[in-house]
C-alpha cells in the first residue's frame, strides 16, 4: 500500500468525507429500496444484497483510511478518533455480517427453489403424460373389453347352437333306438344301457360295433330255450347303422359350429393386439403413477426445507426492516466521524506557529474528551432508562402475580368450602345407608321369623 493510498491529505479530507457520506447514504437507500422488489424477484434481490455487502465493505475500508489520516494529522487526538471510528466500524461490520447471513439464506433458497421448480415442472410434465395415458387406457382397454365380451357372447351362442343341435340329434336317436329295440335289451360293451346313455357313450368315443340287442331268453315247452332271435340280430344291425349315422350327424354339426367359430374368431383377430396395447398403456399408467408419487414425495421433502421464503413479499419487508433497524442508528456515527475528521484536519497546513499548533491540538484533545464524556453520559442515560423500564416491568409483573395469588387464594377457599360441604353430604349419606341397612336387617329378621312359624 502506498502512502497515497494509506492517507488522505488535509486538502482532500473534505472531499473524501463528503464522498464517504454520499456512499453511506447510497448504501442506506439500497437498504430502503429492498421493499421495491416485486414478489418472486429473488435473483434481483440477491444481486442488490451483494452490491450492498460490497458497499459496506468499501465503507469499512474508508473508515480505516479516514481514521488513520486524522490520527496522522492530529496524533494527540488518536483516542478520540479511535473511539468515534471504532463505534462506526463495528456497526458497519455487524451490518455487513447481517447482510452476508441473509445472502447465504438467499443462495440456499435460490438453489432449493431451482430444485423445487425443476420437480414441479417434471411433475407437471408427467401429469400431462398421465392424462394422455389415461385417455388411451379408457379408449384401448374399453375397446378391448367390449370386443372380448362380444367374442365371448358369440362363442357362447355357438356352443348353445351346437348343444341344441346335439339335443335334437339325441332326441331323434333315442326315439328311433327305442323303436328299433322294441323292448329288447340294449347292451354297450356288455353293459345294459338306455338310449340316452348309449348316445352319451357314443359322443364320448364309443364304437357302434360295441352295440348289441339281446333277445330276452324264453323257455319253451319242457323248459328248453328258444335260442337266438334272428330278428334281434337284424335290429342290432339297424341300431348300429343308426348309431353310425348319428355319429356322422353329430360330427358334421360340430364341424359346422367349429367353422362358424373360426370365422367369428377371425372377425375378432384384433383382440390380441388390443390386449397387448391395453396391457402396455396400463403398465405405463402404473409406472407414471409410481413416478408421480415419488416426485410428490420428493417435492414435499424439498418444500419442508424452505426456511425464509424470499418469494413472499412480507419476508422481503421483514428483511428490509431488520437491516434498516441496524443501519439507521449508524447515521449518527457517520456524522460524528466526518465531523471529527473535518475538525481535526481543519487548518492543519495553514498554521505555522508551533505554539498555536500545540494549543489547537490541546483544544482538540479536550474537545475529544468532552465528546467521549458526552457519549458516556448518553450511554449512562440509556442504561438508566433501560433499568427504569425493566423496573416498571418487574413491578407490573409483581402486581399481576399478587392479583393472581389473590385469585388463587379465593379459588382455594371455595374448593375447601366445597370439600367440607361434600364431606358433610357424605356423612349424611353414610348415615342414611346405615339406617337403610338396619331397616332391611329388621325386615329380613321378621321374614325369617314368619318362615319359621
Amino acid at each position: 500500500m502506498s502512502v497515497q493510498d494509506a492517507f488522505v491529505s488535509p486538502a482532500e479530507m473534505g472531499r473524501r468525507c463528503g464522498e464517504f457520506k454520499d456512499a453511506w447514504y447510497a448504501a442506506l437507500r439500497r437498504v430502503e429500496g429492498l421493499a421495491d422488489f416485486a414478489p418472486g424477484a429473488v435473483g434481483e434481490l440477491e444481486e442488490s444484497m451483494r452490491t450492498l455487502s460490497s458497499q459496506l465493505a468499501s465503507l469499512c475500508s474508508e473508515v480505516e483510511v479516514l481514521a488513520r489520516s486524522a490520527k496522522r494529522l492530529a496524533p494527540g487526538s488518536a483516542g478520540e478518533v479511535d473511539g468515534v471510528a471504532g463505534r462506526l466500524e463495528r456497526g458497519l461490520r455487524e451490518l455487513r455480517e447481517a447482510v452476508e447471513a441473509e445472502l447465504q439464506l438467499l443462495e440456499g433458497f435460490r438453489k432449493l427453489m431451482r430444485r423445487v421448480e425443476g420437480l414441479r415442472a417434471e411433475l407437471k410434465r408427467v401429469e400431462g403424460e398421465y392424462r394422455e395415458v389415461m385417455g388411451k387406457v379408457s379408449t384401448l382397454c374399453t375397446r378391448f373389453f367390449e370386443r372380448r365380451e362380444a367374442l365371448r357372447l358369440a362363442e357362447e351362442k355357438s356352443r348353445e347352437r351346437l348343444q341344441q343341435e346335439l339335443e335334437r340329434i339325441e332326441e331323434e336317436f333315442s326315439g328311433k333306438a327305442e323303436e328299433i329295440a322294441g323292448g329288447r335289451e340294449v347292451l354297450f360293451a356288455g353293459r345294459r344301457v338306455s338310449p340316452a346313455e348309449l348316445f352319451r357313450l357314443l359322443m364320448e368315443g364309443g364304437a357302434p360295433e360295441d352295440i348289441e340287442i339281446r333277445q330276452e331268453e324264453r323257455r319253451g315247452f319242457l323248459g328248453f330255450g328258444s335260442g337266438e332271435d334272428a330278428e334281434a340280430r337284424a335290429k342290432q344291425e339297424v341300431l348300429r347303422y343308426l348309431a353310425q349315422e348319428t355319429l356322422e350327424r353329430a360330427r358334421l354339426a360340430k364341424m359346422r359350429e367349429a367353422e362358424n367359430l373360426r370365422r367369428t374368431r377371425l372377425e375378432f383377430a384384433d383382440l390380441e393386439s388390443l390386449e397387448e396395447a391395453c396391457r402396455e398403456v396400463e403398465k405405463r399408467r402404473e409406472e407414471l403413477e409410481a413416478y408421480m408419487g415419488e416426485l410428490r414425495e420428493r417435492l414435499r421433502e424439498e418444500e419442508k426445507g424452505i426456511g425464509k421464503n424470499f418469494s413472499d413479499y412480507d419476508v422481503v419487508l421483514e428483511l428490509r426492516e431488520s437491516l434498516r433497524s441496524k443501519a439507521e442508528p449508524l447515521a449518527e456515527a457517520v456524522d460524528s466521524l466526518v465531523e471529527c475528521v473535518e475538525r481535526l484536519a481543519e487548518g492543519v497546513e495553514v498554521e505555522a506557529d508551533p505554539e498555536k499548533r500545540r494549543l489547537r491540538a490541546r483544544i482538540r484533545e479536550l474537545e475529544g474528551e468532552l465528546e467521549r464524556a458526552r457519549g458516556e453520559a448518553a450511554e449512562l442515560r440509556r442504561r438508566q432508562e433501560e433499568l427504569e423500564r425493566r423496573l416498571r416491568e418487574a413491578e407490573g409483573e409483581l402486581e399481576r402475580e399478587r392479583e393472581r395469588a389473590e385469585r388463587l387464594g379465593g379459588e382455594v377457599q371455595r374448593l375447601r368450602e366445597a370439600q367440607e360441604a361434600m364431606g358433610r353430604r357424605a356423612e349424611r349419606l353414610e348415615e342414611s345407608i346405615r339406617e337403610a341397612l338396619r331397616t332391611l336387617e329388621e325386615a329380613a329378621g321378621r321374614l325369617r321369623g314368619s318362615v319359621d312359624e
